[in-house]
């Protein structure tokens, strides 16, 4: 179930009492996953406090239990008790780390496959540059092996007839 939609207002914060959810974003290159299993317990609130549109689409990935607040409600609470305020705080700064710490882990993750796949290019350039040498020594191969049957050839037409005259000269002493 799409919680929130790229692109679409917010209007309300959904705080997640069980379940994941997964936030994504369309990007030239296509969907990406952003986040997964780590969204934290407050949805919408950074597009909340922008009084923006929605940054990512958050879909659910498994049973959830969700509290819809809306911004008058949100607001209400707020004012209502000091105390809930500095909760949403805490709440929400656990939240953007788990966020933070996993966006630094995939990162680091990237780079790391980055690194892998630049050096499985290598290996890959120096197999084909092998297979390429291989190649022009076969070649070279084949072409001496075609001279050495030429040659043969040519030996052995003339060697018919080097005998004949040899044995012409043979019947004539």
């Amino acid at each position: 179930v799409r919680v929130t939609r790229e692109g679409m207002p917010v209007d309300a914060v959904y705080i997640l009492e069980h379940g994941t959810v997964a936030l994504t974003r369309v990007t030239r290159a296509g969907k990406v996953t952003l986040h997964h299993a780590t969204t934290g317990r407050i949805i919408g609130i950074l597009s909340l406090a922008s009084q923006g549109s929605a940054f990512v689409t958050a879909t659910t990935t498994s049973e959830v239990e969700l509290i819809l607040l809306s911004v008058e409600q949100l607001d209400r609470a707020l004012r209502g008790d000091p105390m809930t305020g500095e909760a949403l705080a805490a709440l929400l700064i656990r939240s953007l780390v788990g966020r933070l710490e996993r966006s630094e882990i995939l990162q680091v993750e990237k780079i790391e496959l980055a690194a892998a796949v630049e050096a499985e290019r290598a290996q890959a350039t120096e197999a084909l540059e092998a297979l390429e040498q291989a190649r022009l020594e076969l070649l070279a191969q084949e072409r001496f092996a075609t001279l050495g049957e030429l040659a043969a050839g040519v030996a052995h037409e003339l060697n018919n007839p080097v005998a004949a005259l040899e044995g012409a000269n043979a019947h004539l002493r």
